[in-house]
């Protein structure tokens, strides 16, 4: 949890040059790609432990997180909010749970892109898929708070919250 409120505030700290409003979504940078590589490392680190306690493997990737999210393990459906955005992180996960070409979020693929190609792919790194990763990885310690403690302790007094499963803005696909 202190892992995220330190890239929560380096997100906020981008709102100094780029405003989070839905005509910048697709302004991409440096910082936002350092962003969503240090989120989607610890949301690999988050379900890596998940998944360790449930099974005697040592390596997992994004189909066992898939596979652990959609057993019901945890409520994915869930969506957030942040500043202007209802973000829903895991929806396409959940549409297309039989497809498993299209039912990786999108913001997976741009990091992975992102990730193993860099410059080719760099336009991928996205105020939009800053965004969404971050919202995936606060829905998740959500969750998490939720099972291990029975209520969402964490409150963190950021720009991320929980917006139950209601999704105002229809143009924001993750």
């Amino acid at each position: 949890a202190n892992y995220f409120s330190l890239l929560e505030e380096r997100l906020i700290d981008t709102q100094k040059y780029v405003a989070f409003e839905k005509e910048n979504l697709n302004t991409f940078s440096i910082e936002f790609a350092s962003i969503i590589n240090d989120c989607c490392g610890l949301i690999n680190g988050f379900f890596f432990e998940l998944c360790q306690n449930k099974s005697t493997r040592e390596e997992f990737n994004i189909r066992d997180y898939k596979k652990f999210l959609l057993k019901g393990f945890y409520q994915i459906n869930q969506c957030v909010y942040c500043d202007k955005f209802f973000i829903c992180p895991w929806e396409k996960l959940v549409i297309n749970k039989n497809d498993s070409k299209n039912s990786t979020p999108l913001w997976w693929n741009d990091y992975n892109a992102i990730k193993h190609s860099g410059k080719p792919n760099f336009q991928k790194a996205t105020l939009k898929t800053a965004i969404s990763c971050m919202a995936g990885m606060f829905s998740l310690l959500v969750m998490y708070d939720f099972k291990r403690l029975g209520n969402t302790m964490c409150n963190w007094k950021g720009i991320f919250s929980c917006a139950g499963n209601y999704k105002k803005d229809t143009d924001w696909e993750c």
